[in-house]
């Protein structure tokens, strides 16, 4: 009897996808909304995704602005490092290209993309290896340093931004110093592949010994592992490369690229120029498809931005201060 007299006065019982409630023998049925924050997840992600798709597709990626925070910064002192390099290889006769995404700014945006931070070119080994003859020469006396790191890419950069031991060399390299600027040109040697290795039989090859690198490079202990992993480059140079021309030409293992970097010569050459903000620059002959080859529809905007330098919100204030006095000079 006790218990009727409470379920008189106040109860809340579920009933399928309803609670009832009584009060005082009034009967009130609510239906229950389960809270589920997975479909509300994808709901809202997906009107997200559809939001975007409007904006993409009401805006010219071509006409964006081009930076004006720290990275707009990173790449006003960046341009001073290619306008030197460019001046050298002009001077002394070496064949270079804008690659990667370095090109693909020249062709989409006529300069730097609006949110990149790094400069890529291109060269045919045997004027790279040019290049390493002559560039300590060619830099004396200028505000640039050339950083050769066995078994890896090229780099050039700004003296006030040059790593000075072999540790933040080791940093440098793999983009990794914390709370520091680093901005560099990076030059990636390309080869020509022997006549006798078509293109599967060559990709497989570049896999190979990517693989044989990483293994040494992915337990990095010391400078002395980059020194181990060059005897793997040089190997690979040797079964793979041969100095005269050839149908293709592929990126070469001083760079740890796991899709490897293959194309047609006649893609590459004769070289073209193009402008690159204010600098004309040389360019592959069939730049499209070689953006189309490396990025597919390049007229898109990105899923995500990349940047390589900037690793967290907290610079050293000092190299923010010399960074002020590199744009200015």
């Amino acid at each position: 009897m006790f218990k009727k007299i409470i379920y008189f006065i106040f109860s809340a019982v579920n009933r399928g996808k309803y609670k009832v409630i009584t009060v005082f023998g009034f009967k009130f049925k609510f239906r229950i909304m389960r809270f589920d924050i997975q479909n509300l997840e994808r709901t809202l992600s997906a009107r997200i995704g559809r939001l975007e798709n409007m904006v993409e597709s009401s805006i010219d990626i071509r006409k964006l602005p081009p930076s004006c925070n720290l990275t707009g910064k990173i790449q006003k002192a960046s341009f001073k490092i290619l306008r030197e390099f460019d001046g050298i290889c002009r001077r002394n006769n070496l064949k270079y290209w804008l690659d990667f995404g370095t090109l693909l700014g020249a062709v989409r945006h006529g300069g730097f993309i609006p949110w990149d931070d790094d400069l890529d070119v291109g060269m045919p080994y045997a004027d790279y290896q040019k290049l390493l003859e002559i560039i300590d020469s060619q830099l004396d006396g200028s505000d640039f340093n050339f950083i050769r790191v066995p078994s890896q890419i090229g780099k050039m950069t700004h003296k006030q931004f040059t790593p000075q031991n072999d540790r933040d060399m080791s940093r440098f390299i793999f983009w990794n110093l914390e709370g520091k600027l680093s901005f560099a040109l990076d030059i990636f040697p390309f080869y020509n592949a022997k006549d006798e290795l078509d293109k599967d039989s060559l990709a497989r090859e570049i896999r190979d010994y990517v693989c044989q690198k990483s293994r040494i490079i992915d337990k990095f202990r010391s400078y002395n592992d980059f020194r181990v992993a060059d005897d793997i480059v040089k190997n690979a140079r040797r079964q793979m490369a041969q100095e005269g021309p050839s149908q293709y030409m592929y990126l070469g293992l001083e760079t740890r690229v796991y899709q490897p970097v293959i194309r047609n010569t006649s893609d590459m050459f004769p070289l073209k120029e193009m402008m690159f903000e204010s600098l004309r620059c040389y360019v592959p002959n069939n730049a499209r498809d070689i953006l189309i080859d490396l990025y597919g529809d390049f007229m898109s905007f990105p899923p995500n931005e990349v940047f390589h330098h900037i690793k967290n919100s907290t610079i050293d204030k000092q190299d923010l201060k010399k960074l002020e006095t590199i744009i200015d000079e």
